[in-house]
């Protein structure tokens, strides 16, 4: 009785105490944009797919080598012999040493046999070059892939960010504004503001409600997308880490400053499909020369099963034959134009995805570096801006309090502070989001 009491009372609260600590913890535990990365590299069913690919080339490369390896065969019949005439093999001397009569018989004939092939015309050279180059290519398109979500989730997790940063800034200006509205109440009960000045207050302060409103739903939006983009299982919408960090100064210039195309994904995942593409036309090729084959066949038949299914000795016959045969196709000389003329598009093509592929990257580069020195100049405005709108703002208020002007201009100068600070909020997480395109562009986001 004593210890269902002790259980009651002090193991039973701290257990359930622990379970609720454990929850809450795990409930509150906003995530880092690497902790974002590195889930969405274990979950995401776009990068799980990516990676079969990589799986399926490695099984063909796997087919290639077990196309090399020796083959080996067994063929075990039981037939009904009829020979059409007498048959007798006879030795140098005349003798009659094996016969078969005119007539019919069961036969249980045995062929084994082994064969492999030593000369190819290069062509199980080049089925694994194929194999292997787009072995190569398919981790490269998975590294692609894996890029391309990371700004995915970047762009998102920025976007969470400057809405968060952004409600904080309407939140302000709310309690601001509803602070105004007591003011000008008083105002208007001493006669000092009339009943417009309290309507324009009023009608800010609903404004910035619905803009309130609105950032918070873009805001759960872009949080739902998220955890779907990373496979958040967790309930509820995921929680992220909404403290800023940019890309410092040196970073940002170093950035800016040359590029290889030996670091872009795709760039390298087309260089492997274009020698792929030649290795197919080298197997082609192969057509043309003669194949060289090494086999062996041993041959057992048991000429009438009447007598036994295993005979006597010497009533049986058993053969080894060891052989070097030369194979040339002469239908190759005239039949493998349609083939040859596909290979050879195929490796146009591949060429040309590659100079696509090359001079979209060049222009991405250019294109986000000329983005990245403009947002770093918007910024330098957009703060400029900023506190110039909040001296307006200063000023304004303080002739609102004195009557020199009407309760709408005091509400024009808020509007100008609020689009201010939004200004600055946004050219702030532009530069950041940049920064990563610029990343992308330049092959180092993976």
């Amino acid at each position: 009785m004593k210890n269902v009491q002790f259980i009651r009372k002090v193991i039973l609260p701290v257990a359930i105490g622990l379970v609720s600590y454990q929850s809450i913890a795990q409930e509150q535990t906003p995530y880092s944009l690497e902790d974002l990365w590195q889930m969405t590299i274990e979950n995401n069913t776009a990068l799980q797919l990516s990676a079969g690919q990589i799986d399926v080339a490695a099984a063909k490369v796997q087919q290639v080598k077990d196309k090399g390896l020796p083959q080996i065969g067994v063929n075990a019949q039981l037939t009904r012999l009829y020979t059409l005439s007498d048959f007798l093999l006879s030795d140098s001397d005349g003798n009659v040493v094996f016969g078969l009569p005119k007539d019919h018989f069961d036969a249980q004939p045995i062929v084994a046999s082994a064969s492999k092939e030593l000369f190819t015309g290069f062509g199980h050279q080049a089925e694994h070059e194929i194999a292997d180059y787009m072995l190569e290519a398919s981790r490269y398109d998975h590294m692609q892939v894996q890029s391309d979500l990371k700004l995915g989730v970047a762009s998102l997790y920025l976007n969470i960010i400057k809405m968060v940063q952004s409600s904080a800034t309407v939140k302000a200006n709310l309690d601001l504004i509803t602070q105004k509205e007591t003011e000008v109440k008083n105002f208007l009960d001493n006669d000092l503001v009339t009943e417009t000045d309290l309507l324009d207050v009023q009608l800010q302060r609903s404004d910035l409600e619905i803009v309130l409103l609105d950032l918070q739903n873009k805001e759960q939006i872009a949080r739902y997308k998220l955890g779907q983009l990373v496979g958040y299982a967790g309930d509820g919408l995921i929680k992220v880490d909404t403290t800023f960090h940019r890309a410092s100064v040196s970073d940002q210039t170093n950035l800016e400053e040359g590029f290889s195309k030996e670091e872009r994904a795709d760039l390298l995942a087309a260089e492997h499909k274009i020698k792929a593409a030649e290795s197919g036309i080298k197997r082609l090729k192969s057509a043309n020369y003669p194949h060289v084959e090494v086999a062996a066949t041993y041959i057992y038949l048991n000429p009438d099963v009447s007598k036994g299914i295993i005979p006597e000795s010497n009533h049986y016959l058993s053969a080894l034959n060891l052989g070097l045969s030369v194979k040339y196709s002469i239908g190759a000389l005239y039949n493998m134009k349609g083939r040859k003329d596909e290979a050879s598009v195929k490796l146009h093509q591949a060429n040309l995805q590659y100079d696509y592929l090359s001079q979209q990257m060049e222009s991405e580069i250019f294109e986000e570096q000329k983005n990245l020195q403009s947002s770093i100049e918007k910024e330098r405005v957009a703060r400029s801006a900023m506190h110039n709108a909040q001296r307006n703002f200063d000023l304004s208020n303080s002739k609102f309090r004195n009557g020199l002007i009407l309760g709408s201009d005091l509400v024009k100068s808020q509007n100008m502070l609020l689009k201010s600070q939004m200004d600055l909020i946004a050219a702030q997480i532009d530069i950041q989001m940049v920064y990563y395109r610029l990343q992308k562009a330049k092959g180092i986001l993976n």
